[in-house]
């Protein structure tokens, strides 16, 4: 329960710095809207980018953006309500990173990707969480 609902909260709450690694050539800039938080690449500084759930608007909204325009595909995703952070990096391709607070996420709209290095702000967080990926609801009662 203390993993999702730090300090007695009545919601799912915690702080990811997200560090850019890699973006895919034909992307000319990545933002990441955690409910008014943005996190920006354009191929420029990698410098660590702060978000906090829930987020200061308290839209509890996700959307992630690609530029410029896709022709033919998706060029973004928007997803809603208290558990939208959460989604959102599971609908991401998660790798383990090199300590208990950190993992990698990539983030693919279309055929187009972009890498992060995603830092949390304790060692006991749910993202990669065993206990969420060994759950399964049984198949009948």
């Amino acid at each position: 329960k203390q993993i999702f609902f730090r300090g007695g909260g009545r919601g799912p709450a915690m702080r990811l710095d997200f560090k850019p690694v890699e973006m895919d050539a034909n992307i000319t800039q990545f933002i990441l809207d955690v409910d008014g938080q943005l996190v920006k690449y354009a191929h420029g500084p990698v410098v660590p980018m702060a978000v906090q759930w829930p987020g200061p608007k308290g839209s509890n909204q996700v959307r992630v953006t690609v530029s410029p325009p896709s022709t033919s595909g998706p060029s973004g995703s928007a997803v809603d309500g208290p558990w939208a952070l959460f989604r959102t990096l599971d609908d991401g391709q998660l790798e383990s990173g090199d300590a208990p607070e950190k993992f990698f996420i990539t983030f693919q709209v279309g055929a187009r990707r972009t890498r992060f290095e995603v830092t949390t702000n304790s060692v006991q967080h749910p993202i990669r969480l065993k206990e969420l990926r060994d759950f399964a609801c049984p198949e009948g009662l």
